[in-house]
């Protein structure tokens, strides 16, 4: 079944192809630094085939970017210059055994144990 290409795919071709050409490479010196078959780097440079995160880090660094940056400049080039943030993490608000209660540690340990319905351990468990 052959893979869908995403706008992102082609924008991601359209960033390489100017950054390949832009250093003054030509398609087999880009093909063996990537490691790339050149039919195949030639289908993904065409937007024919789709560029994977893969290709994505091994196409830049190939070419001496940031893969990074070659992601920002695509997301640019679709009209998406921010991305949003990655959601923040609990785990600083959230008690560590070295700030809890021995009552509390107790608990955390027979949670997994303990059957609230019927208010009493579960076969297995001590």
């Amino acid at each position: 079944m052959a893979s869908e290409i995403t706008p992102i795919s082609r924008a991601l071709s359209d960033v390489f192809t100017g950054l390949y050409k832009k250093r003054r490479l030509t398609q087999p010196v880009f093909s063996e630094r990537s490691g790339i078959p050149e039919p195949t780097l030639q289908k993904k440079l065409k937007g024919n085939a789709p560029i994977t995160a893969t290709d994505l880090v091994v196409m830049a660094r190939a070419l001496g970017a940031d893969p990074g940056d070659v992601l920002h400049e695509a997301l640019k080039d679709l009209g998406m210059d921010s991305v949003s943030e990655a959601p923040i993490s609990l785990d600083a608000h959230r008690k560590k055994p070295v700030d809890m209660t021995d009552e509390e540690v107790a608990k955390l340990r027979g949670a997994a144990g303990h059957d609230a319905e019927l208010d009493e351990d579960e076969q297995g468990h001590p």
